[in-house]
């Protein structure tokens, strides 16, 4: 139904796109054939200068077996929220208030296609590292836009962990035309306890 309905038509003209799943996957067929229509759902919003995406948005295209290149590039895009569905819809899902550290290796690879990107917003906090070792955020190649375009980067409900703290430091190391960091520290957070 989403590919006869939505997919195949032709959306060059959308300015804004929200792109919220709640869950992953999975294997087998069917999630084959969720990643691919996952897929064609990013390319048909390519024209978009303001994109929300959630994590299980991000984490369907991996299945990919050539993410980039499966991809066509998001040229206009100058906005890109990265949100949870719950917090994004509501909290009827299985998904938790909180992004997983993988969330960040996948979207500095979307990054790569969004070369005009001028802001970019985290929604909600990120877990700790326990399960998620940092060399993930490693960059290899960095992204066009974090050296020529990115201006401004927000952390939403941050948790002042260290997995955020790394992410800032990364995104200040390597960006080099940064001209407003906005960090808001969640009310949940151990941060005040401590005070």
């Amino acid at each position: 139904m989403l590919e006869r309905d939505f997919v195949s038509q032709n959306l060059s003209t959308l300015l804004d796109a929200e792109i919220i799943l709640s869950r992953y996957a999975g294997n087998g067929e069917t999630g084959d054939q969720l990643c691919y229509l996952v897929t064609k759902v990013f390319n048909c919003v390519s024209h978009v200068k303001y994109l929300t995406i959630s994590k299980y948005g991000l984490k369907f295209l991996t299945y990919q077996d050539h993410f980039l290149k499966s991809l066509s590039p998001f040229y206009n895009l100058i906005l890109l929220e990265v949100t949870t569905a719950a917090s994004h819809i509501g909290y009827g899902f299985d998904d938790e208030v909180i992004l997983p550290c993988w969330t960040v290796e996948t979207l500095f690879k979307f990054l790569h296609v969004s070369p005009n990107l001028e802001s970019l917003i985290f929604v909600d906090g990120f877990c700790d590292y326990k399960a998620y070792p940092s060399y993930d955020w490693w960059l290899d190649l960095i992204p066009h836009c974090l050296l020529q375009h990115l201006k401004s980067i927000e952390f939403r409900g941050c948790f002042w962990n260290q997995a955020e703290k790394d992410l800032v430091r990364l995104f200040l190391k390597k960006e080099k035309v940064l001209q407003t960091v906005k960090i808001t520290v969640s009310g949940q957070s151990s941060y005040f306890s401590k005070k």
